[in-house]
């Protein structure tokens, strides 16, 4: 988190992690020695984005929005704005937002959906109630176009800013808890303690992170598959096989 991915403090914390991982995989293939197959699978939570300045823009935000709350996360920013600011006052304060140094693009809420401003563009996602099965209960649709489930819109919007852009912030906002807003920083930028993981980033390198298997094979008609299809490859073993072992 403090050093960025190249640093020499964070490849001697690999080989340390390396080290510990050694006898739990002896483990592993003492187990498979003796007939028991045992698989498993190593992840991380977010990846890292090496970060080269720091952005401080509450003063900015706050004289754009007065009597918002700000809830700084290093790489984003999210707002709730006061009860008496007008939608349109929202809209303006986030168009203005895009021109902030350190800022990427801003993204609102609206009453059926989200609108991204950048400094040059405005996009829109809406909403709209489905049975998507897995995933979830809702479709989405970019720019007023045709309605997808959130699978089938990651395979043809992989690149719409960041890979799973779309489906990612859609989720983000549909929280109980979301904000009204999010300023997402530039690149290699953070508004916050200058971290270089955080969680939350949604640029390539924060958002892929490795798949390490042992005992067992992922297939996946995605090219990036999302972590949690992982989840819907483990099944609770039957009554059977549990009195079985």
């Amino acid at each position: 988190h403090h050093y960025g991915r190249l640093a020499q403090e964070t490849q001697d914390y690999a080989v340390m992690i390396d080290g510990l991982l050694g006898p739990i995989l002896e483990v592993l293939q003492d187990a498979a020695t003796h007939g028991r197959q045992i698989g498993a699978v190593m992840t991380s939570d977010h990846g890292m984005s090496d970060l080269r300045y720091l952005a401080k823009i509450d003063k900015a935000l706050y004289d754009l929005a007065p009597g918002a709350l700000l809830i700084n996360q290093g790489r984003l920013m999210g707002i709730n704005f006061a009860p008496a600011f007008s939608d349109r006052q929202r809209a303006d304060a986030l168009n203005a937002a895009t021109r902030l140094g350190g800022v990427g693009l801003t993204v609102g809420k609206t009453r059926d959906g989200l609108t991204i401003y950048t400094q040059t563009t405005t996009h829109t996602i809406r909403y709209a109630t489905s049975d998507c099965g897995r995933d979830g209960a809702y479709a989405l649709s970019i720019n007023n176009g045709t309605f997808y489930c959130p699978s089938e819109l990651n395979k043809i919007s992989e690149q719409f800013f960041y890979p799973y852009f779309a489906t990612n912030i859609a989720a983000y906002f549909r929280a109980k808890d979301a904000p009204d807003a999010l300023v997402l920083a530039s690149e290699e930028t953070s508004f916050g303690d200058n971290l270089h993981a955080h969680h939350g980033g949604l640029t390539p390198d924060e958002i892929r992170v490795p798949l390490l298997f042992w005992n067992l094979e992922f297939k996946s008609a995605e090219r990036l598959p999302q972590t949690f299809r992982l989840l819907e490859g483990f099944r609770q073993p039957s009554e059977t096989s549990v009195k079985d072992r």
